[in-house]
């Protein structure tokens, strides 16, 4: 189009031409979208009813709210007004669209239409003009930075063949089309050859199509094009997974993506592949906090504390355990104070105590915690079992 435009050719039966597919072309994204979205949900049916209602409702908001709007921009006479005002509406129809199902381009689109159509149009336009080369270039610049320039390097011949491909079959597809509707061998040729490379219509397309998955499944996802994984052999899609409960500094789970020439790279074929690594201690403090593992009722029955080297409570802790009891036990050599501590706030029952005075005679000290009022009691080692019968109960 900027072609044309900048070669005042425009306004030629082929300009028109090329303008009206371009139109169309655009146009016709939308219902792209919208199919694609809502065909990702478990009921296409409901999912089109809700993503058309929204969209109805974008286009009537539009039509009647918006004009107010607009009018009292205009009477500041300030054009940043009316800047503002256009992103407002814009911004707000894509999450409108995003919050039924949609892709959010669509509603984006959806209220530009009808902006085109209001009394204010002129003056959007020309608030608008100064950031077109802005924003176009930023759309290129997202472009590109999605190229894999390395799996391109790997395989040229599949990818350039692969694109000429598609440049014959757009090409012979327009020509073909306006061939039909009468138009001249040459202003077909002409259109044919202008528009016959891909657009960024297939771009926006497939980015949906990727998404569509992730809404199939109820998962939710947010899209950031600057996310970046501290691997460099990841290609092009990466994901990463957060924690909502968790400090926002450290909150990923796990994360990975595609790294297709990892296994080229190595020395192996060209393969390609998926990865993905996860945080077992970040998970697990998630899940915690968002309760996911239900919490044992029964809780801990004995608690060993271990004032000497932890030997003691190593061999305790397992004689325990396999005499059917939920037992427990510090680490890191911690203070009989701190350990006693640890176990008042662990819920047990019963405390079994190793001091050095104990740990030569090969006895523990017995200390009832909760329930029934026991003496504490110094025992042999190899009474402990019994013992705790007695006080448990089971």
């Amino acid at each position: 189009l900027q072609l044309l435009s900048a070669s005042g050719r425009l306004g030629s039966q082929a300009g028109r031409k090329a303008l009206g597919v371009l139109l169309f072309q655009d146009l016709a994204i939308a219902p792209m979208l919208l199919l694609i979205g809502v065909s990702s949900g478990g009921n296409f049916g409901k999912s089109l009813a809700i993503g058309l209602g929204a969209l109805l409702g974008i286009a009537l908001f539009a039509r009647h709210i918006v004009p107010p709007l607009f009018l009292q921009a205009a009477r500041t006479r300030r054009s940043e007004l009316f800047l503002a005002a256009a992103l407002v509406v814009l911004i707000g129809s894509a999450a409108t669209a995003a919050l039924a199902g949609v892709s959010p381009a669509v509603g984006a689109l959806t209220a530009g239409l009808m902006l085109s159509t209001s009394d204010y149009r002129r003056q959007i336009e020309a608030a608008i003009q100064p950031f077109e080369g802005l924003l176009l270039g930023v759309f290129l610049i997202w472009v590109g930075s999605g190229l894999d320039l390395a799996a391109i390097a790997a395989n040229p011949w599949p990818v350039l063949g692969g694109t000429a491909a598609v440049i014959l079959v757009k090409g012979g597809a327009i020509y073909g089309l306006l061939r039909a509707r009468q138009a001249r061998r040459g202003v077909a040729g002409h259109v044919a050859l202008l528009l016959a490379s891909p657009s960024e219509t297939s771009l926006i397309v497939l980015g949906a199509a990727v998404t569509a998955g992730l809404r199939a499944l109820d998962i939710p996802f947010e899209e950031s094009p600057l996310l970046v994984r501290g691997l460099d052999y990841y290609r092009r899609t990466t994901f990463e997974f957060v924690g909502g409960t968790l400090d926002s500094a450290q909150n990923a789970l796990g994360g990975g993506g595609r790294y297709d020439g990892l296994v080229e790279d190595l020395g192996g074929p060209a393969t390609p592949g998926i990865g993905f690594a996860i945080g077992v201690d970040r998970t697990l403090l998630a899940c915690d906090d968002e309760g996911v593992f239900p919490a044992n009722p029964r809780g801990v029955d004995v608690f060993v504390v271990d004032t000497t080297d932890g030997t003691a409570a190593l061999e305790l802790t397992h004689r325990v355990r396999a005499a059917g009891w939920a037992c427990d036990r510090a680490f890191e050599g911690r203070s009989m104070k701190s350990q006693m501590k640890a176990a008042d706030r662990s819920g047990a029952t019963v405390a079994v105590i190793v001091g050095s005075d104990e740990r030569a005679a090969d006895t523990v000290t017995v200390r009832v915690l909760r329930g029934a009022d026991h003496p504490q009691l110094t025992i042999s080692t190899d009474d402990l079992v019994d013992h705790l019968r007695t006080v448990l109960h089971r």
